[in-house]
Parts: C-alpha cells; structure tokens; sequence
C-alpha cells in the first residue's frame, strides 16, 4: 500500500494497533544500533538475532509491524545527531522475505541513484560512497559509509529535503555472509516553508541469510523517526506508526522489483 493511500484508509476506517515488538527482537534492535562499530558485539547480536528473525518473519505479527521503544542517548552516542529529545521518536519493525539472497542486496546498495526504493515517494535519492572499496564490498567483504542528498514527497504533498548518513557492513554467520546497515541524519532537514521538518532519523537493515533457501534473504527494518508536518494535527500516533510500517513495506516490495529488473519509474 502506497502512504498516500494508506492516509485515507486510515482517516476513514483507523488503524489497528501495532503490536509491542517481542523483547528479544526489541532488545537486538537496541542493541545492533549501539554495538555497529564494535565487530565482535555485532556478530554476536546478529547471530542472536537470525533465529529470531527465523521464527518471526512468517507470523501474522512480523507482516503487520512491531513498535519499538524509544532509542537512548547511550545507544546513538556513535553517531552526530540533532540535539533533540530522543522521546520524540515514532519506532517500528517490520520482517519479511526476500527472492533475492544478501550478495544481490549488497550489489544493489552500491547504486549511485537509489530512487527505486520508492520511486513514487522519493524525488531524489543520490549516493555518494565515502570510504570503502566497493568492489571488495560487492564481493561480501568489507565495509562502505554513504551520504545520501534526499528529497522526499509525502502525505498530503508535503516535500522535505535532507542528507541522510548511511553505513553497510558485511557479517559472517554460521549461515552465509550478512548485510547491516546503519543510517541517521546530523542535521534536521526542512521544506521551504519551514514547517514540515525531519527532526531526526535512525534506523538500522538486517539482510540476512536464509537457512533453508540460498537463493534469498530473511529482511528486516528497525526504523525510528521524528518527523513533524503539517498533517500531525488529524493524525494519531498510532496511524503515524502505521504509515511507517506501510513504506518500510513498500520499500521492500520496491526492491525486490528492482532486483527482478520488473519496476518501471
């Protein structure tokens, strides 16, 4: 479901409440985002988090969304952020299937326009890599750290302008090689007018293998976001919550297409 159909859904009829993610998955999640630089933590928490993942991603629970806690100052002091309240943050997690196995996903990540995340929300999305050999990376070695000049189009025709942050690495597991990524912004992005602002962001992507099928990708998308617009007063928390969870999906769907070669923008 695209967000701007989903608004009116949600106007018209509610959205039901996204369910407490279960506390393992919460507390990965938490912990993924602090332990990123750290080699040895990570690996332990990713290989904590793919049986996890594994007995999720199929359940009613995963495909609907899971809210996440609020991140600490703790948990984000590895990166440079905007200095607000950290309480402000709408979280969510969504789990799914991939067709496609982690070394087309990190192909993929190495793409100079990534526009075809979502191709009907995002105006521009250009890559830059700033450190990392991607060729070692594309290879499933390695690490790469991205900036990312954004303009995205939203409910309501609301339009915001930032630069989002945004490092891959690659993880072994007993399974195969895994991608994470993690992203954030340093400064609060605005439009024109100055009164639709993305606060702050932080989200972190698991590309993990999946143990009974080769060929594709157990995902899953922790994402925080404080985003203020014109559009707050006539919504509830929890429709914003399911907004988030509605574009972490088309987002999935759209890269899959992607990497198909079947999307057409």
């Amino acid at each position: 479901m695209r967000v701007t159909c989903a608004v009116v859904v949600c106007l018209a009829f509610g959205c039901g409440k996204t369910p407490e993610a279960p506390r393992d998955l919460e507390q990965l999640s938490h912990d993924v985002y602090a332990d990123y630089d750290d080699p040895i933590a990570l690996a332990a928490d990713i290989a904590e988090l793919l049986p996890i993942v594994v007995d999720l991603v199929d359940t009613e629970e995963a495909a609907e969304g899971f809210r996440l806690t609020d991140l600490t100052a703790d948990e984000v002091d590895g990166v440079e952020r905007p200095d607000r309240d950290l309480a402000l943050l709408l979280g969510a997690a969504v789990l799914a299937r991939s067709s496609h196995p982690p070394s087309a996903h990190g192909s993929s990540a190495l793409d100079a326009s990534q526009v075809w995340n979502d191709p009907t929300t995002y105006n521009q999305y250009d890559r830059e890599i700033l450190r990392g050999d991607p060729d070692s990376f594309a290879d499933g070695v390695g690490r790469i750290a991205t900036e990312n000049t954004i303009e995205k189009k939203g409910a309501f025709g609301v339009t915001v302008p930032y630069v989002l942050l945004k490092d891959y690495q690659w993880v072994a597991t007993e399974a195969g090689a895994a991608m994470v990524a993690r992203s954030w912004v340093e400064e609060r992005g605005c439009n024109d007018g100055g009164g639709n602002c993305l606060e702050a962001s932080f989200s972190l992507e698991f590309y993990l293998p999946d143990p009974d099928d080769d060929s594709g990708t157990l995902r899953a998308t922790a994402t925080w976001i404080d985003l203020v617009t014109g559009a707050d007063a006539i919504l509830s928390e929890e429709q914003s919550i399911g907004f988030l969870v509605s574009g972490i999906h088309d987002i999935f769907a759209n890269t899959d297409a992607h990497l198909a070669g079947t999307l057409e923008y």
